[in-house]
């Protein structure tokens, strides 16, 4: 009878002690795994794309989480997509295509915060530019006697910005030269 308990008392201490085991090593690979995903976040947070998809992948092998990992590269592929836009929103301005980087700019969707921020004030640059521009060009017809190229521009900067104090400026223009006439 004593075999009986010694022998039972040894099999519940193995069995207690490996449940322990058992259950200390799935804490910290749960808290690697959290780690990882921290990290992954913290990095999508400092737009460091490509380490954050190199620390979803290792916590995609590490764990069978899939939705949790899936959300979390989904939302990581929509803050890329986001990035590459403003970068060619950029690149566009650069090279004073301006039209185009507003529309660019346009697609920047408002769950990427900083960057629809960011893109708005790059809109309002670019809106300035094509202003100044036609403003420039309308002044010249203005100078020149071409008052119904003036008048077309100037319809040009209203689309752009109804709101343009340049359009009253130019208007103003045209009415001292026509009086001056």
């Amino acid at each position: 009878m004593k075999k009986l308990i010694a022998i039972l008392s040894v099999i519940i201490c193995l069995g207690l002690g490996g449940w322990l085991i058992a259950s200390h090593y799935t804490n910290l690979k749960e808290e690697r795994f959290n780690n990882i995903i921290e990290n992954a976040n913290k990095a999508i947070e400092n737009k460091e794309y490509e380490t954050a998809e190199v620390l979803l992948e290792k916590a995609k092998l590490m764990n069978n989480k899939t939705q949790v990992i899936c959300k979390k590269i989904q939302n990581l592929e929509f803050h890329k997509e986001q990035q590459e836009l403003y970068d060619q929103g950029l690149r566009l301005e650069k090279l004073k295509r301006y039209s185009e980087a507003i529309d660019v700019f346009s697609e920047i969707d408002v769950d990427s915060n900083d960057l629809k921020r960011n893109s708005e004030k790059e809109i309002e640059i670019c809106k300035k530019c094509i202003i100044d521009d036609f403003s420039n060009k309308a002044d010249k017809a203005i100078r020149r006697g071409d008052i119904e190229k003036a008048k077309y521009i100037i319809a040009k900067i209203e689309r752009v910005d109804s709101d343009s104090p340049e359009i009253n400026i130019l208007n103003m223009k045209i009415e001292n030269f026509k009086s001056a006439k």
